[in-house]
């Protein structure tokens, strides 16, 4: 199926908000951290992976047009998402073995489950949409009473990556997963909408159904998480509260039902840079690592500057990676090609 604009445009938006987290938390000077505006930052910067990984569910379903109709379909999708697991480790080499040692290549990231999201939605795309719906809403509540206890009898970092200790595992299985499995029903739902004819009316439920959750997520203050800003790796959200979930869902929810009534209007063309961020994540992703932290790091440039320094610093991030996307389309298929 064609690109759909608006979800590569949510897609950029998550692009956005991790790049300007990340170069925050990596280039801040302590003092800056420790203040109410970064802690305001790191909360909505928790929106970023729900938005990644229920895109992951929504474009899969996008795909097949619903779903894969012969296994011969779903085995290049198997594969990608294999190659984005092993990538994630390779990734960790690249990026934080150099800084903090070779234990770090086992550390299970975004990419790691991105790359597992793939695999096994790809394979409950034949089952039917509520089906996966209930593992979504299964996966979320079993985290609210999952502890490392009842994974005893399983290797350790196993038990770590389904549910476990931060490091290694910065995105468990459970609930994360929940996002990539939510998104394939939000990917069947607006394609039946779509082929009925009720889009606007797919928009407008989806809105209600998010308003609904970020409501539900609210009343539980999701943002009432103790972090260290000194050691955010050892919050980092990785074992989220219900109404954590809830509110990150109700957030994505509101943000796909308005990007896509607004390019049913029409297609915005002030929105051209997050569609093209949006299509180009994943190098952008590895890119922000290599320079921003790993290279960064040698160069001394981390933890030394205050708000306005690593604003401007952001907007030439900004316009450097549109240049590179608009001006380099040589070097991205390179790129591509390199991650599979």
């Amino acid at each position: 199926m064609k690109r759909l604009p608006f979800v590569d445009a949510l897609r950029g938006l998550a692009v956005v908000g991790m790049l300007v987290i990340h170069q925050a938390e990596w280039w801040l000077a302590p003092a800056a951290r420790r203040t109410s505006t970064f802690a305001t930052l790191y909360f909505l910067s928790k929106l970023v992976a729900p938005i990644f990984l229920t895109l992951v569910g929504v474009a899969l379903v996008l795909r097949f047009r619903g779903r894969p109709g012969r296994w011969s379909d779903l085995k290049p999708v198997l594969l990608r998402g294999l190659k984005i697991l092993a990538l994630g480790y390779a990734f960790n080499l690249a990026v934080w073995v150099p800084v903090w040692g070779l234990e770090e290549i086992v550390n299970w990231d975004v990419l790691q489950l991105i790359g597992l999201s793939i695999v096994v939605c790809g394979l409950l795309l034949q089952t039917p949409w509520w089906v996966r719906l209930a593992l979504a809403l299964g996966m979320s509540g079993l985290s609210a009473v999952l502890t490392v206890r009842h994974l005893g009898f399983l290797l350790t970092y196993l038990a770590d990556i389904i549910y476990g200790r931060t490091p290694p595992a910065y995105f468990p299985i459970v609930p994360w997963i929940a996002y990539a499995l939510g998104g394939t029903v939000l990917g069947e739902a607006y394609l039946w909408t779509r082929r009925i004819g009720r889009l606007s009316r797919f928009a407008a439920l989806t809105a209600v159904l998010g308003a609904g959750l970020l409501v539900v997520g609210v009343l539980g203050r999701p943002w009432a998480v103790r972090f260290d800003p000194d050691e955010l790796w050892l919050a980092e959200f990785s074992h989220p509260r219900l109404s954590q979930l809830a509110f990150a869902s109700g957030a994505v929810l509101l943000l796909f039902a308005g990007l896509q009534a607004l390019y049913q209007r029409r297609e915005p063309s002030w929105l051209g840079p997050l569609v093209a961020m949006g299509r180009e994540a994943l190098f952008i992703y590895v890119l922000h690592h290599l320079v921003g932290y790993t290279l960064f790091h040698f160069l001394g440039w981390h933890d030394r500057f205050g708000f306005p320094a690593v604003t401007l610093m952001l907007l030439v991030s900004f316009a450097a990676i549109y240049i590179i996307l608009r001006a380099l389309p040589g070097l991205v298929r390179a790129v591509h090609r390199i991650l599979g």
